[in-house]
Parts: structure tokens; sequence; C-alpha cells
């Protein structure tokens, strides 16, 4: 983990470059493949460096500085693990709420429209914000005809609502999407 963070103050050093920092100082990129790990992927996703680098950035400048001008690794060892730790509860928060909204989901689809529902339906409509028949068919859940007439369906109880773009129809789990964009 530690060299994870290490790999990481390349990246903070070139936002903060390109953030306009004041820094006369050439950014430092690590380029060592014996640190570019599949831990690093979570260090560098765009939660992660958008929690480092625009919520908490000001926190970031001291260890930061501290790393490029005097060596001195601890601090920013500290605050990536810190990081970490916090885009982790923020994670683990978040699929709380994505299987509670499902379950809440899989519990109305069953009242009000039992003769559609099937648990793949559902997840289907979980697996990204939007869906569209098309999806259903690719599932083999049904053929398109009834995969619309199943979308106009949740749509007419609230759970998803269509919009049209070009010449395909997509349905947006609204719910899901204001989870996510929170």
């Amino acid at each position: 983990m530690v060299s994870e963070g290490v790999l990481h103050v390349s990246v903070m050093e070139v936002a903060f470059c390109r953030a306009g920092g004041g820094r006369d100082k050439q950014s430092r990129v690590i380029s060592d493949s014996d640190i570019a790990t599949p831990f690093f992927s979570y260090l560098t996703n765009p939660d992660m460096f958008y929690w480092c680098s625009q919520r908490h950035f000001t926190d970031a400048l001291p260890p930061l500085r501290n790393v490029t001008e005097n060596g001195a690794w601890e601090s920013w060892i500290v605050y990536m693990l810190d990081a970490v730790e916090q885009m982790s509860i923020v994670t683990r928060d978040n699929i709380v709420m994505i299987r509670a909204l499902m379950d809440e989901t899989i519990g109305r689809v069953k009242t009000e429209l039992p003769k559609i529902y099937s648990k793949e339906l559902v997840e289907i409509l979980f697996r990204q914000p939007y869906t569209k028949s098309h999806f259903l068919v690719e599932a083999g859940i049904s053929e398109r005809k009834t995969a619309s007439t199943y979308l106009h369906e949740l749509e007419r109880i609230g759970i998803l609502k269509s919009e049209k773009i070009g010449t395909e129809i997509l349905y947006l789990n609204t719910r899901l999407y204001d989870l996510l964009s929170h």
C-alpha cells in the first residue's frame, strides 16, 4: 500500500501543476513497474481522485509539498491511508443504500406488477442507472416487444422514467441515479 501512495504522489503532483498551484518545480513521475499494482487502480479511480484532489485538495497540499520539497513521505502516506479509509466507508455506504433500494424495488414490482416480476428483471435495472429493451432481450428475459411492455409498466408505477435519445428510448432508474449522483 505504501508503494501505491508513492505512485499517487505523481498523480497529485500533475493535478496540482495543472491546477496552477503556483509551483515552478517540474512534476516528478515515478515509473517503477514493481510498484504498479492493481491497488493503484483503486487509488486512481475517479471517485478516489475526486476525493483527494477536489474535496480535500487543500488537505493534501501540506503532505504533498513535504514530500516534494523535503522527501518526507510519512505525512503523505498517512494522508493516503486516510483517503483509502474514507473512500472505503463511502463505497460501503453506497453499496448498502443500493442494496436497500434494490430490495425495495423488488418488493414494489412483486406487489404492483406480479405478472412481470423476476429477480433478473430487477437486477438489470440496477446494472446501470439506465436500461433499454435491448438489455432485457440480451439477458433472455423477454422478446423485444415484451421487453418494451415491461419497461413501460415499470415507468407507469414510477420506477423508471423514459427519455427518447435519437431513435432509442432509454429508461432511467431515477432513484438509483439520484443515489449515485450524491
